[in-house]
């Protein structure tokens, strides 16, 4: 009998929950919308960005609105450069390379909009970046053990930050479908994965989407220094017994402060988002002068590494 009325109660208490349901009128302000400026600038690389508006949570819309019509100037130094272009959905394209040390500014108007400005410095890149096995680990869900790696980068007076991204490369064979045989072998690149339990000196991993394929981007500081006043950073990628020879290619990137700060805006979003009932809520990082959104910058460094077995 105690099974059923257990039964019984908790069907009650559902649908006292289904029936309290009141609609509440909005009566908070609706906010002017504002341009919204997106832009992250590599070193060497033609600049670009995207330039939306927003949409007020009344409004219904949840919609990327993007602005075809904007006025966007691109300076140099303090200097004007040129009027960008837009492309589609939002993109503006100019003719300019973005050269290290030099300081973008991007400045979008349009009727009726207050005008958005971001700015940001094309970050240095390192004087060298090196990268080597320092030992296996073996983790209690991995018997093959894992290839402890250490970064190595300089040290600077200042707090500097870099991202990273791992791959394997790997010798692709094409086979005839009724031979069997060999027609054709490519080289392709797949992403790989640290072992964030025994990494130190990564301060947060973010997944990423390039439009094709999904990878974990890994975000690092050079805080901890060795006796040699270098940046050091550890981190174990899993072994491979079937390859003795293996090709790894580590993109590490010097990114801009506020780059950084973006990213891990958006790390502690995601956290939010896992856990809502146990989290502080996250406000996206902005950095753009009288509207939304995030300008930065970065270099890409591409690292080789070559293990033996």
């Amino acid at each position: 009998m105690k099974p059923y009325l257990t039964i019984i109660i908790a069907i009650s208490t559902l649908l006292l929950f289904v029936q309290c349901k009141k609609e509440v009128e909005f009566k908070g302000k609706n906010m002017k919308p504002k341009i919204v400026l997106n832009s992250i600038i590599y070193t060497d690389s033609i600049i670009e960005c995207y330039v939306h508006k927003s949409n007020s949570v009344a409004s219904g819309i949840f919609t990327v609105q993007p602005l075809t019509n904007a006025t966007v100037v691109l300076s140099e130094n303090g200097v004007v450069v040129e009027t960008m272009t837009h492309v589609s959905n939002g993109k503006y394209l100019s003719n300019t390379t973005a050269l290290e040390g030099k300081i973008y500014k991007i400045h979008v108007s349009l009727n009726n909009y207050d005008d958005a400005i971001g700015t940001s410095q094309i970050v240095y890149k390192p004087e060298w970046i090196k990268i080597d096995s320092i030992g296996v680990v073996t983790s209690y869900q991995d018997n093959q053990g894992m290839i402890m790696f250490r970064l190595k980068m300089p040290k600077e007076s200042a707090t500097n930050y870099y991202a990273m991204t791992i791959y394997e490369k790997l010798l692709i064979h094409i086979y005839d479908e009724e031979t069997h045989e060999i027609i054709d072998s490519t080289f392709q690149y797949f992403h790989m994965l640290a072992d964030m339990d025994y990494a130190r000196g990564i301060e947060f991993s973010r997944y990423h989407y390039d439009g094709e394929t999904g990878y974990e981007k890994y975000f690092l500081t050079d805080k901890i220094t060795s006796q040699e006043n270098e940046g050091i950073i550890d981190f174990p990628i899993r072994n491979s017994i079937e390859q003795r020879n293996r090709t790894l290619l580590f993109v590490i990137e010097k990114i801009s402060e506020d780059l950084f700060m973006y990213e891990h805006s958006l790390y502690m979003l995601d956290d939010y988002y896992d856990f809502p009932l146990f989290s502080q809520p996250v406000q996206t990082y902005m950095n753009i002068e009288g509207g939304l959104g995030f300008i930065g910058t970065s270099v890409i460094i591409p690292v080789y590494y070559y293990h033996q077995q």
